[in-house]
Order: C-alpha cells, then sequence, then structure tokens
C-alpha cells in the first residue's frame, strides 16, 4: 500500500487532461492494478509507462497546490467545473 499511495501523490504532478481534453485514468488504474495482487515492482512500471504518454507536461502549479479544504465548501457545487480543479483536489 504504501507503493500505491507513494504512487497517487505522485500522480499529482501530471495533468488530469492531455492530448485536447483526454482524461486520465491514472489513479484509477493504479487502484485496480493494486487490487488485482500487483505488486510493487508492477505497479512503479506500470506507472512509468503510463506517464510518458504525457512528456513534460505537468499540472499547473495551483493545481500541484491546492487551495486549503477549508475553502471548498460543499464540493458537489463544483462538479463540472474546470476552473475548480485546485478545489475539488484539496
Amino acid at each position: 500500500m504504501k507503493t500505491l499511495h507513494r504512487l497517487l501523490d505522485a500522480a499529482q504532478r501530471y495533468p488530469n487532461a492531455y492530448d485536447g481534453g483526454l482524461a486520465t485514468h491514472l489513479p484509477m488504474a493504479l487502484h485496480a492494478l493494486a487490487g488485482l495482487g500487483a505488486d510493487d515492482a508492477r505497479l512503479e512500471a506500470w506507472f512509468a509507462m503510463y506517464v510518458a504518454r504525457f512528456g513534460d507536461a505537468r499540472a499547473a502549479p495551483e493545481v500541484a497546490a491546492p487551495v486549503a479544504e477549508a475553502a471548498v465548501g460543499d464540493w458537489r457545487e463544483l462538479r463540472g467545473r474546470a476552473d475548480a480543479q485546485p478545489a475539488l483536489r484539496a
């Protein structure tokens, strides 16, 4: 589980969408692999393979450093709003 959590934290450095709007499935796929019994080496290898598609793209600083949870309020009001990404991540 330590490897999974470390990789999920690292995944936040990458954008939620790429190549003109494709949504990343990185966190979901890591959870699925771990749930299916993948060992640490497999999780690491899959993460490295997947993030290669982002090239040099990294999440914008405001996404990588989310706003405080107290500022979010009711997260359901933020659904579907791309500008609310930092608050939703928090």
